[in-house]
This record gives C-alpha cells, structure tokens and sequence, in this order.
C-alpha cells in the first residue's frame, strides 16, 4: 500500500521493485498480496498498453484510522485515555510532541 501511496497508478512490476527497496519479498510474495488486497477492495486496477495498473481504493488517512480504531476496541475496551497514558508513560515524547497534544487537547475542548 505504501508504494501506492506515494505514487499511483503502478504496474504490478513497479510495486515489486518499491516494495523490495523496503522489504526483502520475492516477486510472488508481492503479487499474492496485490491479489489479495484486490479482492478486498483496498486496491484496484485498470487494463492499459502493458499490463495493469493498480491504485489504491482508500487513503493512508482512513487506514491508520481504522486501525487505530482497531487497536482501541481490541485492546482498551474502546477507552482512548488508557491507550494514550500508556503510551506517554512509556515513549520520550519530544517537546513539541507535548505541544500537539496540548494543543489538541485545547482544540478538542472547546
């Protein structure tokens, strides 16, 4: 999905060679997930000159945050607050990490 992405429409050959700049999977690998992902509906594709060419279907944005959401309900009952003192408990946040959450704190408030 990463390669997608970045940039889009690719040919199944175009992701293979992303996605072995990022990890080490065999053209197979790659096009078993392609296939997959197809037939859930994340990806799609369109007949051109050459093959096909694959696009994503949903956005990085909505992932993470079915995801996140995922994490939430699977882990903390749904709760954010307990995910969150967990994390700021065990992570170094920088300053301006703190400044965010202030802030979005403040922004959520209101």
């Amino acid at each position: 999905m990463s390669a997608l992405w970045r940039a889009s429409p690719l040919r199944s050959r175009e992701i293979v060679e992303a996605t072995s700049e990022e990890r080490s999977w065999h053209r197979k690998t790659v096009n078993t997930l392609i296939r997959r992902l197809v037939e859930k509906g994340a990806i799609s594709y369109e007949e051109a000159p050459g093959g096909f060419l694959y696009f994503p279907e949903i956005t990085k944005e909505s992932y993470r945050q079915r995801q996140a959401n995922k994490l939430i309900t699977g882990l903390f009952d749904g709760e954010v607050s307990p995910l969150l003192s967990d994390f700021v408990e065990t992570e170094k946040l920088s300053d301006s990490d703190l400044d965010e959450l202030r802030s979005l704190i403040e922004r959520l408030s209101q």
